[in-house]
């Protein structure tokens, strides 16, 4: 309930005006039971709605429903849709964390503040900015203390599974500062904190479609004469309404003591959730209607002074009725607005009210849980086989329905106990509801528009790369384009609702201004999409054309690609900075393994031509011997045959030296481990000597007499 400050005067109600019966408590009577008994059929949907949402089958079962109903069984065909609709919108327009709008000056500015006419032309402009700025921050300020993106939140949710999202724009609510009391708190600073204690701040609160009851017939928010808000009170709740500004104390008394307004027992009308959870007594039970809407001047005569130029006229109120007790009366203070705002998932143009994801796959829904129904039976029939049996081939009194693992059965003499006992296998039929089950789950999200991957789930007719993705998934987006709309307008409506009441409450009048009240979500959603579609367009045309990606400045182009994937490039992109020293650390690490590659080509041709060179060597000094040999021949010499050509060999005798080498260093090492040895053989030795001198006489070696030519001194031990 909303609650009003002295700058929303209530309208004066005498208690010797208010007549005994109340006409107008009576009037807000008869026009909540027309609505209620006009919206009866849209309520039948929003129950199925919950029921679904809550995986509850409805309480008339058909055939379909039997079977699933039997064993159990509900899947949460919409409930993951919705749960995944409220996601991606609440993803889309609360991105970055920020509520979208911005507060603009406007171009034909109706209202200017005193002020600012005082000021030089050049610095208006400026200023009205300024100003402009500093009324943003203050709406975001209060949008932040009342939590109004979990409001959305909330509101969001509901759009979804029933098809209508509504909020209330405003309601003044009491915001408690803390106060902290120390010991060593200066008392100037106290008596601040005191004074700033608590605050009234308007608000956008949340309202639940099953509370909201329009006038009958009436295809829009805009088109409603009136709207009854209903909420339920305890009796101590009731009580406090009289604190209030406004209410008639001495009516809250008599509801009291009468009783009046309480409602009792179920009601078609309530949501399935208060009705479901309280089945016994209620603590909420008195049934308090909240009327806005514009009555004759001449109803409210017992409530208010009319003047004569009001009468044969309407005038824009706000009734709370209690039964048939009038609580208050007060003036419209949103100067005639209904302070209700409705969002639609589908919008339908015949009705106040909207069509939810429900109502788009409710049959879908009914199939799958009577399909999964139908294979969970078929599976327990085909692993649960069947049992004949002939009870006069076994014993009388033997139990032979309980069946268990080591069981002794005793059968009559004369019987085959395999024709007295089968067993009936019953075959697996259930293999084609699998595929059922696929095109019912492709069918729900082509009616809900929500795409596999948008339940964080992957598809048979998905596409598995990352690009393919993201645009299978801004393809699905554009169906919730008109969604995204109707919530954007919502937040429009209540941001306009919070700037006008700061406009005329706040006496700060460097606030005041005429601007211009939008949310931004909706032109950020287009906007991003276009962009994204047209960048991965483009990466595709770079990829085709590599001739084509040498002019494009790819350090520009990737930060747009992060963000087309939902990627924050920071920290993630490098910088011209860093870039210019990778490229120059790459371009000395590519130089070095160029010179390397050189110096290596290099060595490799110079081994190659020292090789080339002993070899031609070598074969030259093997002619020259065997000329020399033909020569003594041809002179009469005789020759041994034991002739060695190895030493006309470079190759040959470099490897001769160098295995000679490795002997001459092998026997190097030797003789340094034999030196070592030796001088710890010697340290060992020397260390003996010690021993035995600190002793006293010695240890006798073993093998041998003892040193000093004697026996063992009496007396010595062992150890010594």
């Amino acid at each position: 309930m909303p609650e009003y400050t002295e700058e929303t005067p209530p309208l004066e109600v005498g208690g010797s005006k208010v007549p005994t019966t109340d006409s107008l408590a009576e009037l807000v009577q008869d026009y909540f039971l027309q609505a209620k008994e006009y919206r009866q059929e849209d309520e039948e949907t929003w129950r199925g709605a919950y029921d679904a949402y809550r995986a509850l089958h409805p309480e008339r079962v058909d055939r379909v429903l039997s079977l699933a109903k039997k064993n159990g069984i509900f899947i949460h065909l919409v409930r993951r849709r919705v749960n995944s609709a409220r996601v991606k919108i609440t993803s889309l327009l609360f991105e970055s964390g920020k509520i979208p709008f911005t507060i603009s000056p406007n171009y034909n500015p109706k209202f200017a503040a005193p002020d600012l006419q005082q000021l030089p032309p050049g610095e208006v402009v400026e200023e009205v900015k300024t100003r402009a700025e500093r009324m943003e921050n203050i709406i975001r300020d209060i949008l932040r203390k009342t939590d109004y993106i979990g409001v959305i939140g909330d509101t969001v949710l509901e759009m979804c599974l029933y098809g209508t999202g509504i909020t209330k724009s405003i309601v003044l609510k009491n915001y408690n500062y803390p106060v902290y009391r120390t010991a060593r708190q200066d008392p100037e600073i106290l008596k601040a904190e005191d004074l700033l204690e608590s605050e009234m701040i308007p608000m956008i609160e949340r309202v639940s479609l099953w509370d909201i009851f329009p006038n009958p017939e009436a295809k829009s928010i805009d088109d409603c004469d009136w709207v009854i808000q209903r909420a339920f009170y305890s009796a101590q709740q009731l009580r406090n309404l009289s604190q209030q500004n406004g209410f008639i104390e001495k009516a809250i008394e008599e509801v009291l003591e009468r009783g009046l307004g309480i409602d009792e027992g179920a009601d078609q009308s309530e949501s399935p959730s208060r009705y479901n959870k309280h089945r016994g007594d209620r603590i909420k039970k008195y049934q308090v209607l909240e009327m806005w809407g514009d009555i004759p001047a001449e109803d409210l005569e017992p409530y208010m002074d009319v003047s004569k130029k009001m009468k044969g006229t309407n005038i824009s109120v706000c009734i709370t009725s209690c039964g048939d007790k009038v609580l208050r009366v007060v003036t419209n203070p949103f100067d005639g607005r209904i302070p209700f705002d409705f969002c639609y998932w589908e919008r339908n143009t015949e009705s106040v009210w909207g069509d939810g994801i429900f109502f788009s796959i409710r049959d879908l829904q009914d199939i799958t849980n009577f399909a999964f129904a139908q294979m969970v039976e078929g599976k327990a029939l085909a692993s649960n086989p069947m049992s004949v049996v002939d009870p006069q081939a076994f014993d009388e009194g033997e139990d032979i329905e309980n069946i268990y693992p080591g069981k002794v059965i005793k059968v009559r003499p004369g019987n085959d106990v395999q024709s007295a006992y089968r067993s009936v296998i019953i075959p697996d039929v259930t293999g084609g509801l699998d595929r059922l089950i696929d095109l019912l789950e492709r069918q729900a999200d082509i009616a809900s528009g929500q795409s596999a991957i948008g339940l964080g789930e992957s598809a048979q007719y998905q596409t598995k790369t990352a690009t393919g993705m993201s645009i299978l998934q801004s393809n699905a987006n554009k169906l919730t384009a008109e969604v995204v709309r109707s919530v954007s307008n919502m937040i429009s409506r209540n941001i306009q609702a919070i700037y006008h009441w700061v406009m005329s409450d706040s006496e700060d009048s460097s606030l005041k201004g005429d601007y211009d009240c939008e949310s931004t979500g909706f032109m950020q959603y287009v906007a991003k999409e276009v962009h994204n579609t047209q960048l991965l367009s483009l990466m595709q045309v770079l990829t085709q054309n590599p001739d084509l990606r040498e002019y494009v400045d790819m350090g520009s182009f990737v930060k747009p690609v992060f963000r087309a994937f939902s990627l924050e490039p920071e920290g993630m992109v490098l910088t011209p900075e860093e870039k210019q020293q990778k490229d120059q650390a790459t371009a000395e690490q590519m130089q070095q393994m160029q010179q390397a590659e050189i110096a290596a080509k290099q060595e490799i041709m110079r081994l190659q031509s020292l090789l080339q060179e002993k070899i031609a060597v070598s074969s030259d000094e093997r002619k020259r011997e065997i000329n020399e040999r033909e020569i003594l021949m041809t002179q009469g010499n005789t020759l041994t045959n034991d002739v060695d050509f190895s030493d006309d060999s470079i190759l040959i005798q470099e490897e001769v030296q160098q295995a000679q080498a490795q002997e001459i260093q092998q026997e190097m090492m030797g003789k340094e481990e034999d030196k070592q040895l030796k001088k710890t053989e010697e340290n060992i030795n020397k260390e003996q000597a010690d021993v035995r001198k600190a002793g006293g006489g010695g240890q006798p070696q073993r093998g041998g007499p003892p040193q000093g030519g004697g026996p063992p001194q009496q007396g010595m031990s062992r150890a010594a």
